[in-house]
């Protein structure tokens, strides 16, 4: 079975338009910030791609995504560990 390669994966996530599918585009969205926040869009071929397909709509997302902050990752909490002074 083929497998996308990812770049191609994202640029296809930031074609979808959001005045036809909202829900689409909105689960696209979720997708591409987590993607974003773990490193892993190379911003330069996902423009590529899209350059050579037209969609300047596309190309303003993908500028949109790399402006905004990444998130934050929640605070862990320590572990709770017993130690050999701690009651089980």
């Amino acid at each position: 079975m083929p497998i996308v390669p990812l770049h191609h994966l994202v640029a296809l996530k930031l074609t979808t338009d959001p005045g036809i599918d909202p829900s689409r585009f909105a689960r696209d969205q979720a997708d591409l910030v987590a993607l974003h926040d773990r490193g892993l869009v190379d911003a330069a071929r996902v423009g590529q791609i899209l350059e050579d397909v037209r969609d300047p709509e596309a190309r303003a997302r993908l500028a949109d995504l790399f402006t905004k902050k990444p998130a934050r990752s929640a605070k862990r909490r320590p572990s709770r560990r017993l130690g050999p002074d701690r009651d089980r």
